[in-house]
This record gives structure tokens, sequence and C-alpha cells, in this order.
């Protein structure tokens, strides 16, 4: 759902709103018109507007209106109505403001959806795929000279707890500030495996001095991202002597 559609539907309601308001207007005895307009201008203005400005206007309108009846000695031989009306003028402007929140936030969630897919798609690998990348890659260390290469198991522990307590779309835009961490490729040349959910994230570094002292840069980024508990394990693995030699071995 685009932005552009999401305004479309928004001004459907609006205008269904508007519609309705105007058939009632014409049914009501012309004492209650002038009361109706306000009210219907309040709910109408809530669509165009967050929930907690919504708020405030329905605050203000309920303090304006109490004012007005205080001054207005008139207004006591119909104590009910205006009570109602107190009570009307509040919830007003919510309800449009709830429909335009819940449309905004159902396509800021399916855009989180889409850019993970991307992400998912262009920036790492299957996990299922591990075995078989790593014999082609352990095939080009005879071209290099490197001696060894890294391994860093990453593990997020809590994943199910952030979508029980925070939920899904907080969970989903973490998977995404992950999938741009590891996009990052700063430190010599890394590939990223990752299960369906990218809990579980296994990257291959192959890079000149690689120690456990001296991580890449994306491991201590991805240590400051909020609310998520991860389990680290690095591993410096040499190169075999019969790769060294020219001699291919399957994947360790």
């Amino acid at each position: 759902m685009q932005f552009k559609h999401v305004q479309t539907v928004l001004y459907w309601v609006i205008l269904a709103v508007f519609f309705l308001g105007i058939v009632a207007y014409e049914w009501l005895p012309v004492g209650y018109r002038g009361s109706w307009l306000f009210v219907l201008a309040l709910i109408i203005a809530g669509g165009f507007v967050r929930f907690s400005t919504a708020i405030f206007i329905g605050l203000a309108a309920f303090f304006s209106i109490s004012i007005y009846f205080l001054f207005d000695l008139n207004s006591f031989n119909h104590i009910e109505r205006q009570i109602l009306l107190l009570f009307i003028v509040f919830f007003a402007p919510l309800f449009l403001s709830a429909v335009r929140y819940n449309l905004i936030a159902s396509d800021k969630s399916q855009k989180s959806i889409k850019n993970f897919s991307t992400g998912y798609s262009n920036d790492v690998l299957p996990m299922n795929t591990w075995e078989h990348m790593m014999a082609e890659l352990l095939k080009m260390l005879p071209f290099l000279t490197l001696k060894n290469y890294e391994v860093i198991n990453i593990e997020i522990k809590n994943q199910q707890l952030i979508s029980e307590m925070l939920g899904e779309d907080v969970w989903k835009n973490i998977q995404n500030k992950i999938l741009d961490l590891l996009r990052q490729k700063t430190d010599g040349v890394i590939y990223n495996f990752a299960n369906d959910d990218l809990t579980q994230i296994r990257s291959v570094i192959f890079r000149n001095n690689p120690s456990s002292e001296n991580m890449p840069q994306f491991i201590h980024v991805l240590k400051s991202v909020e609310s998520i508990e991860l389990q680290i394990d690095y591993v410096l693995r040499d190169i075999p002597a019969s790769i060294q030699e020219g001699n291919y071995v399957s994947a360790p």
C-alpha cells in the first residue's frame, strides 16, 4: 500500500462522513444544526492530524464549550443535551484520526516487509547454501596470500520476546537495521549467511591480519542496536596446507 493510496482511502472516508453529515443536517431540527456542524467539523478535522493532536483538539473543544455554557444561563434549560454535547466533542476528532493512524501504520509495516524481503535477497545468502558456497570460496584461496579466515556466528537470543512484547513491526524494523549493517562491508571480503528470520547469522571474512581483538566494524555496530541480545562466537580458521598447495577440500 503506497502512501498516495493511503491518502486516497482516507479522503474517501472523510468524504463519506461529510456526505452523511450533510444529510443529517437537513433532517435535524433547526435548534440542533449549529451543534451538529461543530461536531461534524471536529470529526473531519481528526482525519488530518495525528492522534495526540486529535486528543488536544478534543480537550480544547471540551473546555471551550464548558466555558461557553457557564456564561450562557439559558443553556441550563437543557442540561442533559449540553452534557451529551460535551461528551461528544471530546471524542469526535479521535475516530478519523485513529483511522488515519492505522492506515499509515499499515503502510509503514508493508514497506518494512518489502525492504526486508529485498535486502534479504540482495545482501545475505541463505544458511542452507553454507556448505556449497564455502566449498566454492575455498577454491579461490590458492590464488590469495591469506593464511587464515574468520567465521563469526551471531545468534539473536530474544527475538520471540521482542515480537511478543514490542510487536512484529518493531522486530521487522530491527531486521532492516541489521541488514543495513550487513550491507556495509568495509573490512575485507565478507560473505553473510542467515536463516529466514535473521536470528542466526554466519559471516565469513577474508582480510589481512585477522584477530578476535579486532573484529569487523559491523560487529561493533551490531552490538549497539537497541533491544537485541546477541551471542557471538568467533572462530579463526587456518587455511589447510592442502588448499595452499592448490588441492581443494570440502568446507569445514
